[in-house]
């Protein structure tokens, strides 16, 4: 492993750690903006939606799983767009 892809990782497991942002909005953008830890959040994501995996969904789970589809939404917008400039 390069340098470079230690580097690489090591910025993707920092804005992966939901506790370096000041909101859940900024979070979001700042991995939107790197593309390893945009992919791992997308895969993260994938499975939060997944409703199914609640036995018994509450008020609270359906509220949680509203802001998990808004954010993976974003993501793949931000992945689609990251695509197209390339």
């Amino acid at each position: 492993m390069t340098s470079e892809e230690r580097d690489e990782i090591k910025t993707a497991l920092i804005l992966l750690n939901h506790n370096s942002s000041t909101s859940r909005e900024e979070y979001i953008r700042h991995i939107s903006r790197n593309s390893l830890a945009l992919k791992v959040k997308l895969n993260d994501l994938s499975n939060n939606v997944d409703i199914s995996r609640i036995p018994e969904p509450t008020e609270k789970d359906y509220a949680r799983l509203e802001r998990y589809q808004k954010e993976h939404k974003t993501l793949l917008e931000a992945l689609h767009n990251s695509i197209n400039d390339k």
